[in-house]
């Protein structure tokens, strides 16, 4: 029997959206696939991004990403910085990437969340309970609820394997402004 280890997304640059309304977020569950690349955030909560695709800038990729993966229409211009996180992520081979994600709150937008292929059950979460949810990405417990109450962050976690265990405790800094496009 042929056993075949799936292949690892690696990203240099991210943006992920957090829609958020009445001290809530909006959560959806990206489900584990067989086929294909291991996702990163593959089998957790998430919020709605991806990698940067060539000539788009971060926010017209963050509103990209929002649509395609839960049919909500925004504008770039109504998307508020809230942290900027350096994670170290370990893939099987022992190596390690670092990809730099720019998070994004939305609190203003079109249409109603839907299920696609790549997240599933969208989910209002009130921000008391993200610190404890289970299988949230593990760094996020740590500094989401920071950035739901509006603090601008820049954050560095390490992942092991497949972003399921930290390797150090997460450090969450607090800063003033943020870089943008």
């Amino acid at each position: 029997m042929e056993v075949r280890m799936r292949e690892e997304k690696v990203l240099a640059e991210a943006v992920l959206v957090y829609p958020i309304k009445h001290n809530s977020v909006l959560l959806s569950y990206k489900p584990e696939r067989e086929e294909g690349e291991h996702k990163i955030g593959e089998g957790f909560w998430n919020g709605y991004g991806g990698g940067i695709d060539p000539g788009n800038t971060r926010r017209i990729q963050a509103v990209k990403e929002l649509y395609e993966e839960c049919r909500l229409t925004a504008l770039g211009a109504d998307l508020e910085k809230a942290a900027i996180c350096v994670f170290h992520n370990r893939m099987r081979n022992g190596e390690f990437f670092e990809c730099r994600v720019h998070v994004y709150l939305l609190r203003i937008w079109l249409g109603k969340p839907r299920e696609t292929y790549e997240m599933t059950n969208p989910w209002w979460v009130k921000f008391e309970k993200i610190a404890k949810m289970r299988r949230l990405m593990p760094a996020d417990s740590v500094w989401l609820p920071q950035a739901l109450e509006g603090k601008k962050l820049h954050v560095y976690a390490w992942y092991g394997n497949y972003q399921s265990t930290l390797l150090r405790p997460v450090v969450v800094e607090k800063v003033s402004e943020l870089q943008d496009d």
